[in-house]
């Protein structure tokens, strides 16, 4: 089983970056990054604090969290690697941030956001494989995933 943790920007530890990621990306109300697990309990994602995508050990604090549970087979997850080490130390979509989400072409091929290379990552073992994950937002992420049938684990 893999988890998708989709971090609550409202927390009161947040940053200004969670701040202003949830406005330019139209989610005001809830999610401002999100990351993959590993059933190993290393993570993935790509993250502006590490610039960019990267593997990374951390605590999880409940409050902080929700959580997606994403059973998959031995060979689903070891797609997902594949592709998270094939796209590993690649630099933060700075422009896609900013302008993708209404100038689509401001998108740069080399580079990521977190809920993008999070669903790719799903992607790559058969979740949602329709979706453009260009663009997607930790919102839209979640939405997509309870749209599919996966339910948010919400933390306390």
């Amino acid at each position: 089983m893999v988890r998708v943790w989709l971090y609550k920007g409202n927390h009161k530890s947040r940053t200004w970056f969670d701040t202003l990621t949830r406005r330019i990306t139209g989610s005001p109300f809830r999610y401002s990054h999100a990351e993959i697990q590993f059933s190993n309990g290393i993570f993935f994602s790509s993250s502006i604090r590490d610039h960019g995508t990267r593997f990374k050990v951390f605590p999880i604090h409940a409050d902080r969290w929700d959580c997606v549970e994403i059973p998959c087979t031995p060979d689903q997850e070891q797609a997902m690697k594949d592709f998270a080490f094939q796209e590993d130390q690649i630099g933060y979509d700075w422009m896609g941030l900013i302008f993708g989400w209404w100038l689509p072409f401001a998108q740069f091929k080399n580079r990521w956001i977190c809920s993008e290379i999070v669903m790719a990552c799903l992607q790559k073992m058969g979740i949602a494989s329709e979706l453009d994950y260009i663009c997607i937002t930790p919102n839209r992420l979640a939405r997509e995933l309870q749209r599919l049938g996966y339910n948010i684990v919400k933390g306390e």
